[in-house]
């Protein structure tokens, strides 16, 4: 059984553009979420999923293998889930190996988090898929789930009976989809950082 991060970062982004690679107080924000994940020492590979030539010289001096995402996983009607599966049974990744999607947009996000989510679906075989959320309000974190490679190849629903949550504090979180989300997260990590 290996353990695989996959960190979803193609270069389109309508809202935000070049959101992946833009830099978040002084380095590309998908940095982030790679140094997090070298954190655990959990991650037998972890990889990039990029069809941009920026992000993927990123990745690579940063530690990271990068994917070269097929152009037709590229489209921003295409769920991450279906960029995980892709990139899953393009490695030929055994069913039974755990996989960590982790957003390349996750500056708030601490490697503890990814920890506890390995946590859950490691000791629970019963679990797909676990991730992270924030509960007040109730709010997906924008930050990573984790699930056996059989639940994404075949196309299992995130949101089940079989799905845990792994509760994030308030303070980190922010889902970065707009600009609003962006300068919210700044603000977020400079009060983070003042109060270490």
């Amino acid at each position: 059984m290996s353990v695989i991060a996959i960190i979803p970062a193609r270069g389109g982004s309508r809202r935000i553009p070049g959101k992946n690679k833009k830099e978040f107080k002084g380095k590309p924000i998908i940095v982030y979420s790679i140094e997090e994940a070298k954190k655990t020492a959990l991650f037998d590979e972890i990889y990039v999923s990029t069809d941009d030539s920026d992000i993927a010289y990123i990745a690579m001096m940063n530690g990271a293998k990068v994917w070269e995402r097929d152009p037709a996983y590229c489209d921003n009607a295409v769920g991450t889930q279906d960029v995980v599966r892709e990139f899953l049974l393009g490695i030929g990744a055994d069913d039974d190996d755990l996989v960590c999607c982790i957003y390349a947009t996750a500056p708030l996000m601490w490697c503890f988090d990814i920890t506890q989510g390995h946590w859950v679906v490691r000791k629970h075989p019963e679990v797909s898929f676990a991730f992270s959320v924030g509960d007040k309000p109730l709010q997906d974190a924008g930050q990573f789930y984790w699930g056996r490679a059989e639940a994404f190849k075949l196309a299992w629903p995130l949101v089940s009976i079989r799905s845990r949550m792994i509760y994030v504090d308030d303070n980190r979180v922010c889902d970065i989809n707009t600009m609003k989300d962006w300068n919210k997260a700044l603000k977020m990590y400079e009060a983070l950082r003042d109060e270490k």
